[in-house]
């Protein structure tokens, strides 16, 4: 998020927010309750969540990416995603189209993940890129174990 005194305008939107790499924008409207996400150059549009439950599922966000306890894989066959999140249950937020279109959150108590449509899906197969996060690596532990997903994360 952008500090309040480095919030720029953009057709008069308020921009407060980028990706880590600058591709989207998200951005609030004079009232500050409607929020807008644009691709970088692209047209803006409505978010479907009210600012209060945006930033929630802001922080949500920052907590899969920001955990040092994390496992991830970008390429996730269909048929295995419920036993990844057996463990989780769904968290209501409305959705997002970055990273892409499609994506859910799911948490329980040791744990935290995003699920999101592939953006390389694999050739005649619905893939997902999946992120898991935790406070302690123990919890993944059922990750590790799973011999037909390739996991990404410290050991």
């Amino acid at each position: 998020m952008t500090p309040p005194a480095e919030i720029t305008e953009s057709e008069g939107k308020a921009v407060f927010m980028k990706d880590p790499s600058g591709d989207w924008l998200w951005a609030f409207d004079a009232a500050g309750e409607t929020i807008y996400d644009a691709e970088l150059h692209g047209d803006w549009k409505k978010v479907s969540e009210r600012f209060t439950e945006f930033l929630i599922h802001n922080a949500l966000n920052e907590a899969v990416y920001g955990a040092s306890a994390w496992r991830e894989c970008t390429n996730v066959h269909s048929e295995v995603l419920p036993e990844i999140v057996s463990h989780m249950t769904a968290v209501s937020v409305g959705e997002w189209r970055w990273p892409t279109p499609g994506g859910q959150m799911f948490m329980s108590d040791e744990l935290l993940a995003e699920v999101s449509p592939a953006m390389h899906p694999g050739k005649g197969m619905e893939t997902w890129e999946v992120r898991v996060a935790s406070i302690d690596s123990e919890h993944l532990s059922y990750l590790d174990a799973m011999e037909s997903v390739k996991w990404m994360g410290p050991h």
